[in-house]
C-alpha cells in the first residue's frame, strides 16, 4: 500500500456570485496539485480564460469536486480559472492545494 506524501501549500475558500471571479496567484504559490469542492450552490466555470456565464461554462454542481494532478496543468488552469454562480444562490469553492 502506498502512501501519499503530498504536503499542503495551502487553500481557500471563494463567494461565488453573480460576477465572475478568479483565484489569486498568492493562493497558487508552491502548489502543485489542486482540489476544489463546490458548496451551496451551481457555478459555471473556464479554465483557460474566458469568462463563463450563467448559461455558458464548465457546469459544477453541489458536491461537485474539480482536480488538477499534474503541476503544469494545475498552475496553466487555475491562474486562468474563473466562475460565476447559476442561480440565485452564491456558490462556495473550497479549494486546497498541495506541493
Amino acid at each position: 500500500m502506498s502512501r501519499d506524501t503530498r504536503q499542503p501549500t495551502g487553500g481557500t475558500a471563494l463567494t461565488v456570485a453573480d460576477t465572475a471571479i478568479s483565484f489569486t496567484a498568492a493562493t497558487l504559490t508552491n502548489a502543485k496539485h489542486g482540489v476544489i469542492t463546490v458548496e451551496a450552490g451551481a457555478v459555471r466555470f473556464w479554465d483557460d480564460g474566458q469568462t463563463p456565464t450563467t448559461t455558458a461554462g464548465q457546469l459544477a454542481n453541489v458536491g461537485d469536486v474539480i482536480s488538477y494532478l499534474e503541476e503544469e496543468d494545475m498552475v496553466i488552469a487555475l491562474t486562468k480559472f474563473k466562475a460565476i454562480r447559476t442561480g440565485a444562490t452564491s456558490g462556495t469553492l473550497v479549494a486546497s492545494f498541495y506541493d
